[in-house]
């Protein structure tokens, strides 16, 4: 029989304590540097998340600046467009109502042939109008020669008209990228009915000044309503526009 003293018991004891506090040890530790890894894992992920927020912010930052500034210029360009728009129709406007006794034009009955020169030169008329009118008056013929000058400032007046007209339907057309489609629509109401005119002017007819004063009696009504739609638009809060991202 094996006999075991009571040091022995004493000694297997002890080992037993030692070796089971070591796993305990060696547990508690890996547990530790278990947490302390999945804590540092946790902190990366977090810390590139967040480098992809701030691109993206950067991003979105960088979108809505440059659609303030494009709403910002078109804004102040549309301002502008309306302001020359609405000149040129006004202008067209009159230059077309000498037409229709609305605007006077200068009356040669008692201008001598200094006055009629004078007045040939403020119209920019060649030099040959100037020859026929001088001709005319060394003819002995007054009359004759400030019907000339009648005749050259009424196709003075009529080019001016087709001028101003132009250049106001061109205007429309190339800034039309700046226009609501309210306004739009109402200038070209306004060119179709001085495109009337202008034609009811190039072929006069007798008993037709009724008729050429009504289309001018629209063109009014329709420029006060233009006018009326810039104001309200142009008076409007810049708005930026937004669109959602994926």
């Amino acid at each position: 029989m094996l006999a075991i003293s009571l040091g022995d018991v004493l000694m297997l004891g002890a080992l037993n304590m030692l070796t089971g506090g070591a796993a305990a040890g060696i547990t508690a530790w890996a547990s530790v540097h278990a947490e302390r890894k999945g804590r540092r894992a946790l902190a990366d992920d977090i810390a590139r998340n967040q480098e992809i927020i701030d691109g993206r912010l950067e991003g979105l930052k960088a979108e809505l600046q440059q659609q303030v500034q494009n709403a910002t210029f078109y804004s102040q360009r549309q301002h502008e467009v309306y302001a020359d728009l609405f000149k040129l129709l006004n202008e067209a406007d009159g230059a077309v109502a000498i037409h229709i006794g609305l605007r006077e034009v200068p009356d040669t009955s008692a201008r001598s042939l200094n006055e009629l020169m004078e007045l040939a030169s403020a119209y920019d008329m060649v030099e040959s109008i100037k020859t026929n009118v001088a001709e005319l008056w060394d003819d002995e013929d007054p009359s004759s020669a400030r019907k000339a000058m009648d005749e050259a400032i009424k196709r003075v007046e009529v080019a001016r008209g087709d001028s101003a007209f132009r250049a106001a339907k061109n205007f429309a057309i190339v800034n039309a990228l700046y226009l609501s489609q309210g306004v739009q629509d109402s200038v070209w109401e306004i060119v179709n009915d001085l495109a009337k005119l202008i034609a009811e002017i190039h072929v006069p007819e007798r008993g037709r000044w009724e008729k050429k004063h009504k289309i001018h009696e629209s063109v009014g009504v329709r420029l006060a309503r233009l006018r009326a739609f810039m104001r309200e638009e142009l008076t409007r809060p810049v708005r930026v526009p937004t669109h959602a991202r994926p």
